[in-house]
């Protein structure tokens, strides 16, 4: 037998080789032995020069004083002991030359954190004055943990879930346990803010870039803005004409290139315009080897232009414009399991029964159901073999005015948006090669909003208040056709259906804040709301061969709803922060399940309101305490929630009537009562001049007090559903993080370190499923930069997911009555280089 080294171990050798010499080299030649003393500097240095024969410059005025050394040491570590102590730094000046030069001054002691100026009620106030559980990012933040799109948050919010949905083109947020149910794309427990107005869900899992902040509200709003929310709200603002002109690219992992850029057009006092825009690719990080292409990828462009106009001090007016176009192959869903067939699970493995052999059931992967997940659970969850091409394509158009108009005590706000969606997508949801489960779906709507709001701030500072109304419109725009794939066999063909569906959502709100004495404590407020929502919708299940648009639209469903939702608080300053109470009421409108039901199942076409009573109290301060500046909030809060809307998958011909028109593949029904219950708490801590610590972390139980369905629906929920799980609510998250920045190169070098840990988490409900659970978990994240004075330069090293855990960010498929259970994974580590310019 031959042994050897091939080409690349030579060249590891080689080098290996170098590198020991290039080590052992400065060993060859020990350092002189020295004998110096003297009493000045410059005698000092004469000597050591003569001794070691180097070149030594003082600039600076050498202090008077006695200079003794002696031992074996090398020239630099000479003067470097020379000089201790005196004030004097010592710098290389190439080969054998080294300078002696004055210290730069000392630090200034590090400064007490700066409450964040923020709107979360509509008014200018700090952070630490908001009588609510938030999270503030800015975008230095934003940057430094590589946050680009709106699924990007969780990285940096204790307790908020953001994922992508399963089709890769809407996202899914849960604070706090509230998430919308798959499919429901109108009554959203969690609002997305962009310029002030609320976005639709469907298609909005848009790019943040050059962004002043994000606002993480949690828990019950709408009493001062916009929509009616359940869980809370996210406020994202575009970055203003004046923040500064840059330039940004990122290049890294998996072949990420990220070109980002902001420009101020004009700057005036009258009219002022930025344009800024994104850039993203990144090759899929899951290989799907049936149709060899690469899933979870990024590949999406991105423009804004906002423009202020100004006429004086008492009338304004920002016009922001906004465009998306992105063009991915979606998500991967890799199996995780696969139910067993009835009676076992009653409901599970409809794939295997006997009118789907041998489609499903063959004894080999491509027909083959338990074959396929064991194929998927050699390969590894890094790739995968389904049957459909996917795809995730998106096109939004977004219009937001901003008008404001009034000085003094009265202000008037004109709220005006537009947003268009464009989107289409082709899903494996089973996550294999099998039939069993796939969408086609392709979406066109069109949302238009008007709010309107009379802002007041008493003189005295001790009243203070909005009121206002709002109307919204989500309503189709074109076609919207879905054809779903369940089980196909040559006599259980895929499904065409047009789903046109319409919300028109009105309220009238206001809130209240009173301080009854001078100064700044107590304040009571009290907010009021009252929204009306109509919601109508028209399924079509055309027969096969027919369209279905929306020109065929006949006998639409529709409902209506209405509710009054209330805010109590009060706070005050306690123990040199603020503690404050807050109560409040919130509701999730009516829907309606669609297509039209079979008539063994209409009484469940409707469903009715979801409410929730929430109470959090909590505190916040800032400041500094024994001279170590600290910034802290804490809270706890308990919701007590009453018709709860439980999606429940449904499997094929459930009805029993086998008519595949006017099945449905999921209903909701006001199945249950709960409560959720937490705490949240984050601090950071500035113990010595440019080093920052911070911990937070959530803590949350949920139980159902009630769970009672119809007898027709109990088969499909287990055999305990009073004992199932709140899903995407872990049980605890924590995250600790170390930033440290020093002067450098005559600019500011910084190091960070960020690990975060959660609980394990469902992402299915039912306690007796094991697939659907991704067990707890820990990530961390760190980078290493440079930074130029005022931002004109900076450049970074950064590496997320460092220690390449593999762990589920999301459900696919989590149901018994779909056969397989599919979870959607994070991204394996990535590392990559940051540069930004700025003007």
């Amino acid at each position: 037998m031959r042994h050897g080294l091939g080409s690349g171990q030579r060249c590891w050798t080689i080098a290996g080789a170098a590198l020991l010499w290039a080590a052992a080299a400065p060993l060859a030649a020990a350092p002189p032995h020295l004998s110096i003393a003297a009493d000045g500097l410059a005698e000092a240095v004469g000597q050591l020069s003569r001794q070691t024969g180097v070149e030594v410059l003082i600039a600076a005025a050498p202090p008077a004083g006695r200079y003794r050394l002696r031992g074996r040491l090398s020239a630099g570590a000479a003067l470097r002991r020379l000089v201790r102590g005196r004030g004097l730094i010592v710098r290389s000046a190439g080969p054998g030359r080294y300078v002696i030069a004055p210290a730069p001054p000392p630090p200034a002691p590090p400064a007490e954190p700066e409450s964040v100026t923020v709107q979360a009620r509509r008014i200018d106030e700090a952070e630490r004055d908001v009588p609510i559980s938030m999270t503030v990012l800015g975008p230095g933040l934003l940057g430094e943990r590589q946050i680009r799109r709106l699924d990007d948050l969780a990285v940096a919010v204790p307790g908020l879930v953001a994922t992508s949905q399963i089709n890769g083109v809407s996202p899914l947020i849960a604070i706090r346990g509230q998430r919308r149910p798959v499919g429901d794309d109108l009554r959203l427990p969690v609002i997305t803010y962009f310029a002030g107005i609320a976005l639709p869900n469907e298609g909005s899992l848009i790019p943040l870039y050059d962004l002043a902040s994000v606002q993480v509200l949690r828990g019950p709003q709408g009493t001062v803005f916009g929509r009616n929310a359940t869980g809370g709200a996210l406020l994202l603002d575009p970055a203003a004409p004046g923040a500064g002109d840059f330039a940004e690219l990122t290049i890294g992992s998996y072949r990420q290139t990220i070109l980002e850029g902001g420009v101020d057009l004009v700057r005036g006092p009258v009219l002022s315009a930025r344009l800024s825009g994104q850039r993203a690719r990144r090759r899929g990080f899951v290989r799907d080897l049936a149709n060899d292409r690469r899933l979870d990828d990024v590949h999406s462009d991105a423009a804004r232009l906002l423009v202020d106009l100004r006429a004086g001090a008492a009338l304004s007016q920002r016009v922001t414009i906004d465009w998306l176009a992105a063009d991915e192959a979606g998500v991967a869903d890799i199996v995780r399991g696969v139910y067993p067939n009835p009676p076992a699970v009653v409901t599970g493995g409809t794939a295997r029964l006997p009118e789907n052999a041998p489609f499903f059931d063959c004894g080999t992967p491509g027909c083959d159901v338990d074959a396929a997940l064991a194929d998927q659970q050699a390969r590894g969850v890094r790739s995968t073999r389904i049957d459909v091409a996917q795809r995730a394509r998106r096109r939004l158009f977004g219009v937001a005015a901003d008008t404001k108009a009034g000085e003094g005590p009265w202000r008037g706000r004109l709220l005006i948006g537009y947003r268009q969606v464009r989107a289409d997508d082709r899903h494996d949801v089973d996550g294999t090669p099998l039939a069993i489960r796939d969408f086609d779906r392709s979406r066109s709507r069109a949302q238009t909003s008007a709010e309107v709001q009379l802002l007041y701030r008493a003189p005295s500072g001790r009243l203070d208040g909005v009121a206002g109304a709002i109307r919204l419109v989500n309503a189709p725009d074109g076609d919207n056709v879905v054809l779903t794939g369940s089980t196909v066999t040559p006599a259980h063909p895929r499904v065409l259906t047009g789903r046109y569906e319409r919300l028109d959502s009105r309220a009238l709100f206001g809130e209240l804040h009173w301080r009854p004495f001078a100064g700044r404590s107590p304040r009571a407020t009290i907010g009021l709301r009252r929204t009306w929502d109509r919601i109508a919708d028209c399924t079509i299940a055309p027969p096969p061969g027919a369209a279905a648009g929306r020109a065929a639209c006949t006998g639409t469903l529709r409902i209506r709803s209405a509710a009054t939702t209330w805010t109590l608080g009060l706070d005050a300053r306690v123990a040199g922060g603020m503690a404050y109470l807050t109560i409040r009421r919130a509701y999730r409108p009516a829907g309606l399940n669609t297509p039209r039901l079979a008539a063994s199942l209409a009484a469940y076409q409707a469903y009715r309101p979801e409410t929730l009573h929430d109470a959090e109290i909590g505190w916040k301060a800032d400041g500094a305490w024994a001279g170590l500046p600290y910034a802290l909030s804490a809270s706890l809060f308990t919701g007590r929630y009453r018709d709860i809307q439980r999606a429940i998958t449904l499997p094929d011909d459930f009805d029993g009537d086998r008519d595949p028109l006017n099945d449905a593949t999921a209903i909701i029904l006001n199945a249950a009562r709960a409560r959720v219950s937490g705490a949240e708490a984050a601090g950071r801590v500035m113990p010595a001049h440019g080093l920052t610590l911070s911990l937070s972390g959530t803590l949350a139980h949920a139980r159902y007090s009630e769970f009672a369905v119809p007898p027709a629906y109990l088969a499909l929920v287990g055999a305990d559903p009073k004992a199932d799980r709140f899903s995407y609510l872990p049980r605890w998250t924590l995250a600790a993080g170390a930033r440290y920045e020093t002067p450098a190169g005559g600019g500011t070098a910084h190091a960070s370190i960020n690990a975060r840990a959660q609980a394990r988490i469902w992402y299915g409900v039912r306690r007796d499923d094991d697939y659907g659970i991704q067990p707890s978990y820990g990530v961390i994240d760190a980078e290493a930069g440079w930074a130029a004075p005022g931002g004109a330069l900076s450049i970074a090293l950064f590496a997320r997911n460092l220690l390449d855990r593999t762990y589920a960010i999301g459900g696919g498929a989590t149901t018994p009555a779909i056969t397989t259970a599919t979870l959607i994974y994070a991204a394996p580590r990535t590392i990559g280089l940051r540069a930004r310019r700025g003007w």
